[in-house]
């Protein structure tokens, strides 16, 4: 599974970095950072967590 970000969306809310924090995180201007695009399947359910939380649906997932 891989994680993609769709920047156009993201506005930062950052709900993604205390959901899944081993896999996104804010820089310093807010810009939404993938620390790992294609997780293991031991981070699945929190990228999937995350996708389903984003609040303006900026993630989403696609098969590796």
């Amino acid at each position: 599974m891989k994680a993609n970000v769709d920047r156009d969306k993201c506005i930062g809310a950052g709900m993604c970095t205390t959901i899944a924090p081993s896999l996104f995180e804010l820089d310093n201007e807010g810009a939404l950072v993938v620390l790992n695009e294609q997780p293991g399947t031991d981070e699945e359910r929190a990228l999937l967590d995350a996708v389903a939380c984003c609040p303006v649906s900026a993630l989403s997932t696609t098969d590796k």
